[in-house]
């Protein structure tokens, strides 16, 4: 039976067919990037947890060519070690997407806590991304806002109010002499060999360290390394305020 012309009810579903219409017709023009959703950090399967405690998660990242993390949300504040770069296609949420070049051994930090930030990122170099993260949880520690540095071979990075990241490279046959680890330190293994490492001066133990290996070192420890292996090593130590 046709529909009387003046049916409020027919009226009204006219109305809202032509509503969903429209909205479809909008969602189907938006770019791919814009409608889709995004995880929090610790949801993002590529990022996997290698150490975490009170104080920090530390996450290993692989990227490999023509690959991309889901978007992901950053709510912490974050230090990064780069052990492996590549060219990389960062996209801002909701944002068209810049590319840059990422080299191995490059050291970042990033506020988070203060501003969230939601990207992914896409491998379109042709070596493989390979990332270390580690998250921070602790507010910052005034009492370890003028800490004190360290000696040579070591080398400061980077420094601010929340971490101080040390590098260290060490030739065949070189070590560095026992020194106290003054704050909590994540150390992170950027090119790997053999290590002979004595703790607290316990016994020295030789081990193989391999990229990405993660450590994690209590303030208050009294640490020496040797490097006893063909190659030289390149370790940063992450210091937590």
């Amino acid at each position: 039976m046709p529909v009387a012309a003046n049916n409020p009810y027919a009226r009204r579903r006219e109305f809202v067919g032509a509503i969903v219409f429209a909205v479809t017709a909008w969602q189907l023009s938006l770019p791919t990037w814009a409608q889709e959703t995004y995880v929090p950090l610790s949801e993002e399967p590529g990022h996997v947890p290698v150490l975490e405690n009170d104080i920090v998660r530390a996450v290993y990242l692989v990227v490999p060519p023509g690959e991309s993390t889901l978007y992901h949300e950053h709510t912490t504040d974050i230090a990064t070690v780069t052990l492996e770069g590549t060219d990389l296609e960062n996209q801002i949420w909701m944002q068209e997407p810049t590319v840059t070049q990422r080299n191995a051994g490059r050291v970042a930090f990033s506020g988070y806590a203060a501003e969230p930030y939601i990207h992914r990122v896409a491998n379109v170099g042709d070596g493989t991304f390979r990332i270390v993260a580690v998250e921070i949880f602790p507010p910052p520690d005034p009492q370890f806002a003028g800490a004190a540095g360290r000696q040579a071979p070591f080398e400061q990075v980077l420094d601010n109010d929340r971490v101080s990241i040390w590098r260290i490279a060490l030739a065949p046959s070189q070590s560095n002499a026992l020194f106290r680890i003054g704050l909590p330190t994540v150390r992170i293994i950027q090119t790997g060999g053999t290590l002979a490492e004595r703790i607290n001066r316990g016994l020295l133990e030789s081990r193989p360290a391999a990229q990405g290996d993660i450590q994690w070192l209590a303030a208050g420890d009294s640490v020496s390394i040797s490097n006893v292996g063909q190659s030289e090593v390149v370790i940063y130590d992450m210091e937590i305020k």
